[in-house]
């Protein structure tokens, strides 16, 4: 569902000792508006890049910077495509 893979051993874990209360985010809970809340914390980090890659500085170990804006950012989003999700764990509600 969230596409995120875990080692057995984080699964067994997180079944028996995963907090739900205030803050946490309800992992267990499946409904539709829960679910839907969960996708949007897991894409936010990538959606916020991916929509300000103009702010981000170039790692040198990506090779030569481009001059070109529009070059950097199909760059650096092309690279976006592959990192790991973040997993949310608590969110600060208000």
């Amino acid at each position: 569902m969230y596409k995120i893979q875990f080692p057995d051993e984080v699964k067994s874990l997180f079944k028996q000792v995963f907090p739900i209360s205030e803050g946490f985010y309800n992992w267990r809970d499946f409904s539709a508006k829960n679910v839907d809340f969960i996708l949007q914390a897991l894409n936010r980090p990538f959606d916020d890049f991916y929509s300000e890659a103009s702010e981000i500085y170039w790692n040198d170990d990506w090779g030569e910077e481009p001059e070109n804006v529009e070059e950097i950012q199909a760059i650096i989003r092309d690279k976006l495509s592959s990192v790991p999700k973040l997993i949310p764990i608590y969110a600060l509600k208000g």
